[in-house]
């Protein structure tokens, strides 16, 4: 078992997601829509698996758009992020032991994700929050990896990323 979160906790669907994509109306769809495709590939490629569909009734979706924009939409959105996800999850019964700690298996039944439009490093915070809607709670705390909690232009998943939520997919 590894632990690369500050989170005592981690999460997976029960059956593999969808993904779905809308612009809130500042965000070009296209380019919105081609970036969360990306982060779909990286994600896949590391052995969590996510499916791109274009219904609304997905069960993560992704919103772009201005701070304004996504503001309206998600009024606990701060000035100072990139981007947030919500999920609703149920924390199953019992715990893993990781040197002493307990952490907590969390059963995924949807995230909404809010991107800005106006990001330096769209991509890495696309990354991420999918990264957090397919169950990565917590940040990695060290730069370098997509899950740190700052952005940065790091768009390859890591070691530390890929291995801490493959390990429950």
């Amino acid at each position: 078992m590894y632990w690369e979160s500050d989170a005592n906790a981690i999460g997976a669907f029960s059956t593999t997601p969808t993904i779905y994509s809308a612009s809130l109306g500042s965000y070009n769809i296209y380019t919105l829509r081609n970036r969360v495709s990306n982060a779909r590939n990286v994600w896949n490629s590391a052995g969590v698996p996510c499916i791109i569909t274009t219904g609304g009734n997905a069960k993560i979706k992704v919103y772009g758009g201005s701070f304004a924009e996504v503001k309206e939409k998600y009024s606990g959105f701060k000035s100072s992020w990139a981007g947030a996800t919500i999920s609703s999850y149920t924390t199953n019964p019992g715990y893993y032991l990781y040197r002493g700690i307990r952490k907590y298996h969390r059963t995924f039944q949807s995230s909404t994700v809010y991107v800005l439009s106006t990001n330096t490093y769209p991509q890495n915070v696309i990354n991420h929050e999918i990264g957090h809607a397919l169950g990565f709670i917590g940040h990695i705390p060290s730069a370098g990896n997509v899950m740190y909690g700052v952005t940065q232009p790091v768009t390859a998943l890591t070691l530390r990323d890929r291995r801490h939520l493959n390990q429950i997919h």
